[in-house]
């Protein structure tokens, strides 16, 4: 194996481990998302070695859903914080 398959293999890996989290809490959920996202982004990094367009483009679309999702899940919990004191 290669370092090439290597990085593709762990970005698999993280990809599944994200899939293992409990999304119905906040942690899980931003969990997720972060093992998620980093996953996507060394996916995309693989396909670009590889010279794989489909790969690049997916993983690149996933990034940025995750990259929103994020930024949702963390603004919607700080909103949640904020009233919860008051």
């Amino acid at each position: 194996m290669n370092v090439i398959e290597i990085v593709g293999v762990i970005a698999s890996i993280l990809i599944l481990i994200s899939m293992c989290f409990n999304s119905s809490s906040y942690k899980g959920s931003l969990l997720m998302r972060i093992f998620n996202l980093i996953g996507s982004i060394i996916l995309t990094v693989y396909g670009s070695l590889i010279q794989a367009f489909s790969v690049v483009f997916l993983n690149g679309i996933l990034v940025l859903v995750n990259i929103y999702y994020l930024i949702d899940l963390i603004v919607k919990n700080y909103k949640k914080n904020k009233i919860d004191k008051e």
